[in-house]
């Protein structure tokens, strides 16, 4: 088991049943349109500060600073949307 596992399961141990019975949303990997920045967010026990997007088919993603700073080098952004078509797994 790797370390990142061990830790999920930490996490997972302290929740109810059901956060351990849904399953993972597994989607397609192909560049899309339309991604929107939301806001930045802090962890009440780090510094680690995160962005929420908003991925064009409904949820939203976490991507840190630096990805961040990547994507701003990358493409422009017009009323807070990411231009261009993009694949956010595989670039970040």
């Amino acid at each position: 088991m790797k370390g990142r596992d061990i830790t999920t399961l930490n996490w997972a141990a302290g929740r109810s049943p059901s956060v351990l019975q849904k399953q993972a949303l597994v989607l397609e990997n192909l560049p899309l349109e339309g991604y929107r920045l939301q806001h930045m967010v802090g962890r009440y026990s780090t510094d680690n500060k995160v962005w929420r997007v908003l991925d064009p088919r409904g949820f939203e993603l976490e991507i840190m600073t630096e990805n961040l700073d990547f994507l701003f080098n990358h493409c422009d952004v017009k009323d807070r949307v990411l231009q261009g078509s993009l694949n956010l797994a595989h670039s970040l």
